[in-house]
């Protein structure tokens, strides 16, 4: 074997433990601990999910038959083949309620029935308006497959509600693409400041003017005889 630290060549072609005392031959040795680390290594759950299904069961099978070819010539006895990691559980499904479902669809309806307002005032771009238009209105349709058969009245959300629920959603809506970057800020300046306007007091209804009374009619005097 050559050092690859030093290049020295050795003759000796048989590993003895220090333990056992047991030889083994080097070549066929260290041919099987490679074959052992190639194993683990594809036994990771990182890479078993990242190879596709075909190619790692035959990768995993060429290495296990060339495994147990080198323990037979080794003489050494199988160990349990590493299994892979067992893949976690399926997050719990979350059952909503029909109402909250019902109040969702509610909103995301009224913000598309706003969306043409936004585009034609110039708070978005028509880009944003068509992405924005479409990503809602799958968001209903998958909201009233939620739903299902079950019978909610949808009542209709007020301004204040509408403006929260958009305001709420313009960081999702950016990051997944559904409006351009920089049409968001104009569009959370108009929002906010339609729901400060919501939150000022109405004005106190003014009193009618007072009007002057009546001056009385003069009494008719008679024409002398």
């Amino acid at each position: 074997m050559k050092c690859p630290n030093c290049n020295h060549v050795s003759g000796a072609a048989l590993l003895k433990c220090s333990s056992c005392g047991e030889a083994y031959d080097r070549a066929a040795l260290e041919h099987w601990q490679e074959l052992e680390y190639l194993l683990v290594w594809l036994e990771e759950r990182e890479r078993a999910a990242d190879l596709k299904g075909d190619v790692y069961d035959r990768l995993r099978g060429e290495a296990v038959r060339q495994l147990d070819a080198a323990r037979a010539a080794l003489r050494i006895t199988p160990h349990a083949l590493p299994q892979p990691a067992p893949a976690p559980p399926p997050p719990p499904t979350v059952i909503r309620q029909p109402e909250e479902i019902a109040r969702v669809l509610s909103l995301v309806l009224a913000s598309l029935d706003r969306v043409p307002r936004w585009r034609d005032a110039g708070y978005i771009g028509s880009a944003s308006a068509e992405r924005l238009r479409q990503h809602l209105n799958t968001r209903a349709q998958s909201l009233r497959a939620e739903l299902g058969a079950q019978t909610v009245k949808i009542e209709s959300p007020t301004e204040e509600q509408v403006l929260i629920f958009a305001l709420g959603s313009l960081e999702i809506w950016r990051r997944e693409g559904h409006i351009v970057s920089s049409d968001v800020e104009p569009l959370r300046a108009y929002l906010a400041q339609q729901r400060a306007a919501l939150k000022q007091p109405a004005p106190a209804p003014q009193p009618l003017p007072a009007t002057a009374p009546l001056a009385p009619k003069p009494t008719p005097v008679p024409a002398p005889q």
